[in-house]
């Protein structure tokens, strides 16, 4: 998959996804050495807050909740990416 798509820099995933939901998804890719280290948000109208630590604390890097307003969506992608660049740079 990746291969064909060497660029991919950020997973967006919703927890309620047809066929496999985004936790079993985010769960699976982790253990994918393939794409285990590109960062995860969550994309999902799931408020559960435990749910939400939970995530987080498995490596998800934000959680966008739904609805959510276009900019606030993108402020969050920005500084997702944001601190992926600072991060290569520092290395």
């Amino acid at each position: 998959m990746l291969g064909k798509y060497p660029t991919i820099k950020l997973i967006l995933l919703d927890i309620e996804m047809p066929i496999i939901d985004g936790i079993e998804f985010f769960f699976k890719s982790k253990d994918a050495k393939i794409i285990n280290h590109i960062p995860v948000i969550m994309v999902t109208a799931v408020t559960n807050k435990k749910k939400v630590v939970e995530m987080i604390k498995k490596g998800v890097v934000a959680y966008i909740l739904k609805p959510y307003n276009e900019n606030e969506f993108l402020r969050i992608v920005r500084n997702v990416l944001n601190s992926l660049k600072k991060n290569k740079r520092m290395l």
